[in-house]
């Protein structure tokens, strides 16, 4: 395999209180699916293919928030969104972030919502996310959230000896279709929970 050409480590560190905003008025049916409305990664993103570390870190209180009340605008990821890449997470702690979306729809880019997402394989351990909150506000189309952590489309990806707890995923929908995916975690491929306590989620 190729070497990787970049690595992210981020080490005893805080990033607090960021924000990735977006509002736009764009329609439904002006981008044909060609590309996505999206404000993701409040506090910390990372792309493919990068090596990550991230040791005795703190990533609170950053959202993401997105409003396009004729089109699809969405938003993901509080906290941090880590791509498919391998993620190294010890001793470090995900809380109190913020996603929300305000849309005429979410149907194609569903769902939405999570503080720390991971698309690549690697380790979690002696970690929280905690307090987090998703929401997806849609007047009369589809509303649809994951909460707290989402894991999507990796190799393995273990979680050890964490805390994933009173986290609130919220989807909202007067007269479309709602549905919440996982208060706590999202799962889509292959997750080990080792000595995880999972609880007090909404």
């Amino acid at each position: 395999a190729p070497r990787p050409l970049c690595s992210f480590v981020i080490r005893d560190s805080v990033v607090d209180g960021n924000t990735s905003l977006l509002s736009t008025n764009i329609p439904l049916f002006s981008s044909n699916g060609d590309f996505v409305i999206l404000a993701n990664a409040g506090g910390i993103h990372v792309g493919d293919h990068i090596p990550t570390t991230v040791e005795r870190t703190t990533i609170d209180h950053n959202a993401a928030i997105s409003s396009d009340l004729q089109g699809e605008a969405s938003s993901i990821d509080g906290g941090m969104l880590v791509g498919a890449s391998p993620l190294t997470m010890r001793a470090s702690h995900v809380d109190h972030n913020l996603t929300a979306t305000t849309a005429a729809t979410v149907a194609d880019v569903a769902p939405v919502g999570s503080a720390l997402e991971s698309d690549g394989s690697g380790t979690i351990l002696d970690s929280s996310v905690v307090g987090n909150v998703a929401t997806t506000t849609s007047p009369d189309g589809v509303a649809s959230t994951t909460g707290g952590l989402g894991v999507f489309d990796t190799d393995l990806l273990t979680v050890r000896n964490s805390t994933i707890s009173e986290n609130l995923t919220l989807a909202r929908s007067n007269t479309g279709s709602a549905s919440v995916l996982g208060g706590g975690v999202f799962n889509n491929t292959l997750l080990t929970l080792d000595h995880v306590v999972v609880s007090r989620n909404t």
